[in-house]
């Protein structure tokens, strides 16, 4: 079991300053929560992950995360935010929510691009502008993803395999923004 809640880094957390290609931007621990700050979109439509959190040869776990945007000078749907899994270089798993109650869950594979799974998905679930809890639970690659308690899909996911996890955001226009994360849970069978 790795909880997190973000009182330290113990679990070595990408925190510090951006300046890439994408965002300018930073990323800190304070008051018991991560908060990913973009000052200035360099490149819009981009998602930007810290999956530092390690998920061991293992396509059954369960993964949590309590996300909120704080704050945009843009449009809700414009900034999203959420989990990222089974990272293995450009492989990954994301799930992530707008405020304006739209979710997508999608993987990206290094040769193939995005290949979605639910694409672009309404949800009553999602409390704009408030805590919203993202949780995916796998078993034997068969996911079943939840939006605050509520199963919003579920699917095979045919390319999980062990890699990274931790949390994502993107960004579809080029305003800034602030996103919290709180309560990370990534519980793996024994």
């Amino acid at each position: 079991l790795i909880y997190d809640s973000f009182t330290t880094n113990e679990n070595n957390w990408n925190i510090k300053e951006y300046d890439s290609d994408y965002y300018v931007g930073s990323e800190s621990i304070k008051q018991s929560t991560l908060t990913w700050r973009v000052e200035e979109v360099k490149n819009q439509n981009f998602i930007a992950r810290d999956s530092s959190v390690y998920q061991k040869s293992t396509t059954s776990f369960y993964l949590q995360i309590d996300a909120k945007l704080l704050e945009t000078k843009g449009n809700d749907a414009d900034s999203c935010y959420g989990l990222v899994f089974g990272r293995n270089d450009e492989n990954y798993y994301i799930f992530y929510i707008c405020d304006n109650q739209m979710y997508r869950i999608a993987y990206h594979s290094e040769t193939d691009g995005w290949i979605e799974l639910s694409g672009w998905e309404e949800s009553s679930e999602i409390s704009s502008g408030k805590w919203n809890q993202l949780s995916v639970r796998a078993d034997d690659k068969y996911a079943k993803f939840y939006i605050n308690n509520h199963l919003v899909y579920e699917n095979n996911l045919d390319e999980l395999k062990h890699g990274y996890c931790g949390v994502a955001f993107s960004k579809y226009d080029t305003k800034s923004a602030t996103f919290q994360f709180d309560n990370f849970i990534l519980r793996t069978p024994q």
